[in-house]
C-alpha cells in the first residue's frame, strides 16, 4: 500500500513540474504578452498569473483524478450498479470507510462518517422516477418515498423517533403526504402515526383492518385519520395504488377482514423493471403464504431492494421467498441485534450475488437513499 501511494505521489509531482514548465512557456509567449499589453492599455493590472494557474489547473486536475481513480479502483460501481470489489468497505488513508456494494464480509463493514465519499453509479441518475429513503431512526421502521410529485411515508417508527422524522420531512419541505402506509399495529410501526396525521396533511392512510386490535397506537392512528377526514384504505392482496410514476402492489394478507395483530402487510413499490419490496414484521409463514399466492397468479416476485422483515431475524426470514424474490440488495434496519440477525439469510443472499446493507453500521443522522430511473438503481447516503 505504501509503495503504491509513493508511486501515485511521484506521478502527480512529475505532472505538476511538467505543467509548470509548459505554463511558464505560455506566459512568455507572444500571445500572452499581447494579452498582458491589452490589460495594461485598459489601465488594469495584468493578470498573467491567472492565465497560467487556470491552464495549469485544467491539466493537473484530470491527471490527479486519473491517478486517484486508479488508486481507489473507481469501478466499484458500473451503470448497473454491479461491483467487482471483494470487500464491503475500503479504507481511505485516514482509516475511514467508503460505502460499497460488496458481496461478503458483511459484519466487518466500516461505518460511514461525515467525511466519507458518497458513492454513486458511474452514470448518475439525473431524473429518478422513484426515490426511496430508509430513515435512520433509533429503533422503529420508517421509510420515505417519492415518485413524480407524489410522496409516501411507510411506517412511523417508535415514539422517540418523532423529532428525527419530522426534522427530515421539514428538510425536504414535506407538508403533504399522498400516502401514509402502516404495515402493522406494533409500536415500531405506529409509534408516531397519529401525530403525523395531525401535523401534516395526509391524503390516504393505507393499513390493514385489525377488528380486535389491542394496540392503542393503531387505534389512535385510525381515530386521527377519521377526525382529519383522511381517506382510509384497508388493503388486501391484489390491490394496487397509483403512486406517481410507480405502483404499490399488495402481496399479503389475503383479505382485509378479521386480521390478526400478528399479521403484517407485504407489498412491492416500483415498476415492472425496478422494484422495492417491504415486508414489515412478516413471519416466515406469511412469506410462504404470499409466495404460494404469487405462484398461483403468475406474479413475478423478483425485486431489486428488499427491506428485511423483523429486523433481519430468523423469524422474519423465508429461504423459499428470498430465493424467489432474488433481491440484489437487502436492507437490515438499525434495530438489528447482532446476535439475532439471520446468518442463513446473509449467507444465502450473498451466495446468490446479493448485497447486504446494515443501517446499524451507519452513524447517526445518516440515511440510506436508493434512486431508480427504471433502468438502474443508484444508492447514496444523506447527511443531516
Amino acid at each position: 500500500m505504501k509503495n503504491s501511494r509513493e508511486k501515485a505521489k511521484k506521478k502527480i509531482t512529475d505532472a505538476i513540474k511538467e505543467v509548470k514548465n509548459e505554463a511558464e512557456g505560455i506566459k512568455n509567449s507572444p500571445g500572452a504578452k499581447k494579452i498582458d499589453a491589452k490589460f495594461k492599455k485598459a489601465g488594469k493590472k495584468s493578470n498573467g498569473r491567472l492565465i497560467v494557474v487556470t491552464i495549469g489547473a485544467l491539466v493537473v486536475f484530470p491527471i490527479a483524478i486519473i491517478s486517484c481513480r486508479s488508486k481507489f479502483n473507481h469501478n466499484l460501481f458500473n451503470a448497473d450498479f454491479q461491483t467487482s470489489s471483494s470487500k464491503s468497505a475500503r479504507e481511505t488513508e485516514d482509516g475511514e470507510g467508503i460505502l460499497s456494494a460488496s458481496r461478503d464480509e458483511t459484519f466487518s463493514e466500516q461505518p460511514l462518517t461525515s467525511s466519507t465519499i458518497t458513492m454513486i453509479a458511474d452514470d448518475p441518475i439525473k431524473k429518478p422516477t422513484l426515490t426511496v429513503t430508509y430513515l435512520h431512526t433509533k429503533n422503529g421502521n420508517c421509510t420515505f418515498a417519492k415518485s413524480g410529485d407524489d410522496t409516501m411515508l411507510i411506517d412511523t417508527g417508535m415514539q422517540e423517533d418523532y423529532d428525527y422524522i419530522m426534522a427530515y420531512l421539514a428538510s425536504e419541505n414535506i407538508s403533504v403526504l399522498d400516502y401514509l402506509v402502516l404495515t402493522g399495529p406494533s409500536e415500531d410501526v405506529c409509534g408516531n402515526a397519529d401525530d403525523i396525521i395531525n401535523q401534516l396533511s395526509v391524503k390516504t392512510l393505507i393499513t390493514l383492518k385489525y377488528t380486535d386490535a389491542k394496540s392503542d397506537l393503531y387505534k389512535l392512528a385510525l381515530k386521527a385519520a377519521r377526525q382529519k377526514r383522511t381517506n382510509l384504505s384497508f388493503a388486501s392482496r391484489g390491490e394496487q395504488y397509483a403512486f406517481g410514476e410507480s405502483t404499490l402492489s399488495v402481496l399479503a394478507p389475503e383479505d382485509n377482514i378479521n386480521r390478526s395483530e400478528d399479521e403484517t402487510m407485504i407489498f412491492s413499490l416500483g415498476t415492472n423493471e425496478k422494484s422495492f419490496l417491504f415486508a414489515g414484521n412478516a413471519s416466515s409463514d406469511e412469506f410462504v403464504t404470499a409466495l404460494s399466492w404469487a405462484n398461483q397468479q403468475g406474479y413475478d416476485l423478483k425485486t431489486d431492494v428488499l427491506y428485511s422483515s423483523d429486523h433481519g431475524s430468523d423469524s422474519g426470514y423465508s429461504e423459499k421467498f428470498y430465493a424467489e424474490a432474488n433481491p440484489k440488495y437487502v436492507v437490515i434496519d438499525q434495530s438489528a441485534d447482532e446476535k439475532q440477525i439471520s446468518t442463513d439469510m446473509i449467507t444465502n443472499v450473498q451466495n446468490a450475488g446479493g448485497t447486504i446493507y446494515r443501517m446499524d453500521k451507519l452513524p447517526d443522522s445518516q440515511n440510506l437513499i436508493c434512486k431508480t430511473d427504471g433502468a438502474k438503481i443508484e444508492i447514496v447516503n444523506w447527511r443531516k
